[in-house]
C-alpha cells in the first residue's frame, strides 16, 4: 500500500512539475490585430511590387523562399509543387499563367495599397488596391488572407475579386492546376 501511495506520490510531482514548466511555454498565442494584418500586407506588396518590377522580375518560387515564414504551410506547399512542375518542362504552361500575388501578366502597377480589414473567423482579408498613372483603382486586384500560425502572421490565401468561383482563390487554383497535372500522367 505504502508503495503505491509512494508511485501516486511521485507521479503527481512529476504532474507538477511539467505543469509548471509548460506554464510559461503554454501560453496561448496573443491574437494578432487588425492593423497588424493590414501592415504586414502593405510591408509585403512594398518589398513585392520592386522585385516585380525587375526584369526579370522575381520567381514564385523565389518570393517563397525569400520571405520564408510569410505563407501559410498549405500555401507555401502548393506554391512550391506549381513552381516546380513548371521548372521541369519546357515551352508549356503547365503552372500558374499570372502572377498570384498582383493578380496580372501584365506589368506591376505604380505602387499598390492595402485596403481596409475585415475579419472573417480567425483570419482577416484585406484588399489589395493598384495605383495606375497616379490613380487608385476602385476595385481591388485581390485580397490577401492573413491568419495566425505559430505565432506569427502568414499570408493564409489570396482571393480574386470578379473571378469564376473555381478561380476565386489562390489555393483552389493550385490545387485545380496540381490535378490537371495528374490527369496527364
Amino acid at each position: 500500500m505504502q508503495t503505491m501511495a509512494r508511485v501516486i506520490s511521485v507521479g503527481l510531482m512529476i504532474c507538477g512539475v511539467l505543469i509548471s514548466a509548460c506554464a510559461g511555454e503554454c501560453k496561448p498565442e496573443s491574437k494578432i490585430t487588425a492593423a497588424e494584418c493590414r501592415k504586414f500586407t502593405q510591408e509585403f506588396y512594398d518589398w513585392y511590387s520592386v522585385q516585380a518590377a525587375k526584369t526579370p522580375p522575381i520567381s514564385i518560387e523565389k518570393t517563397v523562399k525569400y520571405k520564408n515564414g510569410l505563407f501559410g504551410p498549405e500555401l507555401t506547399k502548393l506554391l512550391l509543387e506549381d513552381s516546380k512542375a513548371q521548372n521541369a518542362v519546357n515551352g508549356e504552361i503547365v503552372g500558374l499563367d499570372f502572377d498570384p500575388f498582383l493578380s496580372t501578366n501584365a506589368e506591376p502597377a505604380e505602387a499598390y495599397t492595402a485596403g481596409p480589414v475585415t475579419k472573417r473567423g480567425e483570419s482577416f482579408r484585406i484588399p489589395i488596391f493598384a495605383t495606375y498613372s497616379g490613380k487608385k483603382q476602385v476595385k481591388p486586384i485581390a485580397v490577401s488572407e492573413v491568419t495566425q500560425s505559430n505565432g506569427r502572421k502568414v499570408f493564409a490565401n489570396f482571393h480574386y475579386v470578379d473571378s469564376s468561383p473555381e478561380n476565386e482563390n489562390l489555393i483552389a487554383i493550385l490545387k485545380a492546376l496540381a490535378k490537371e497535372r495528374q490527369s496527364h500522367k
